[in-house]
C-alpha cells in the first residue's frame, strides 16, 4: 500500500489524518514543520505528501517550491484554511495534484487520496 507524508503543524489534526489514512490501509509519516518534512522526503521513498500550508517554520508554499527543485513527480495534495479564489490559483501554480480546504472531513481525503493514487480507478 502506498506511503503517505502527512504535514501538519496541530498534532491532533495529524493524529486524524492519520488515523483516517491507516484505516483505509496506508502507510503514513508525519511531519510537525516544514524542516522536518524535507527531511523525511529526502530519506524516505513516498507516494503521497499531505501538506499543510501554514507551517511554523517553512510555510507550506516554501516546502512545495524547495520540493520541486528535487522532485517534481511527487503528489503532493495540498491542505489549507484558504478558499480564496487568488490563493487556490498561487498553490495550483506550484504543481500540485489536488487541494482540500480545511477542515477536511475524513470521507473527502479518502476520496481524493484514491483520485490522486488510482488516477484511472
Amino acid at each position: 500500500m502506498a506511503t503517505i507524508l502527512i504535514v501538519e503543524d496541530n498534532e491532533n489534526v495529524r493524529q486524524a489524518y492519520q488515523l483516517i489514512l491507516q484505516s483505509e490501509g496506508y502507510t503514513t509519516l508525519e511531519a510537525s514543520n516544514g524542516k522536518e518534512a524535507l527531511e523525511i522526503i529526502s530519506l524516505h521513498p513516498l507516494d503521497l505528501v499531505l501538506l499543510d500550508v501554514g507551517l511554523p517554520d517553512i510555510n507550506g508554499f516554501d516546502v512545495l517550491s524547495t520540493l520541486r527543485k528535487t522532485n517534481t513527480d511527487l503528489p503532493v495534495l495540498v491542505v489549507t484554511a484558504y478558499s480564496s479564489i487568488k490563493k487556490v490559483i498561487e498553490i495550483m501554480d506550484l504543481g500540485i495534484s489536488g487541494y482540500l480546504v480545511k477542515p477536511v472531513p475524513g470521507e473527502k481525503m479518502i476520496e481524493k487520496v484514491k483520485e490522486i493514487l488510482n488516477p484511472a480507478a
